[in-house]
């Protein structure tokens, strides 16, 4: 398989989140081949599909993480932990601000925010 110089960050049942340290942004021809060589690798009964290009992944627990999608402002929020209605007005503010300030490279704004 050819080097993609990109490293694994995230995967569980099904998900594989890989990153590129260099910041270097895939072509679409790139992005396509990647996905075709690993299903090469794997056996038949698993197949990876092509589910976006990120600007940020935050991932806060299992099954719990906020991404934003290239090209895109709206975060996709996903896991109870976060979808939780139950919490506090105020907490869920709060969280919210402070997964907005990781999500827009913001962390200074973390002690302001608690």
């Amino acid at each position: 398989m050819k080097n993609y110089n990109c490293t694994i960050v995230g995967a569980d049942t099904d998900a594989l989140i890989v990153t590129n340290p260099i910041q270097y942004e895939w072509s679409q021809a790139e992005q396509d081949l990647f996905i075709k060589r690993l299903n090469e690798i794997f056996p038949d009964k698993i197949r990876f599909e092509h589910d976006g290009y990120y600007d940020a992944i935050l991932v806060l627990a299992g099954k719990n993480y906020v991404m934003k999608k290239r090209g895109e402002d709206k975060l996709i929020v996903k896991g109870s932990a976060l979808k939780d209605q139950k919490k506090e007005p105020a907490l869920k503010e709060m969280l919210d601000d402070i997964i907005y300030a990781f999500i827009y490279n913001q962390k200074e704004d973390i002690p302001k925010i608690y």
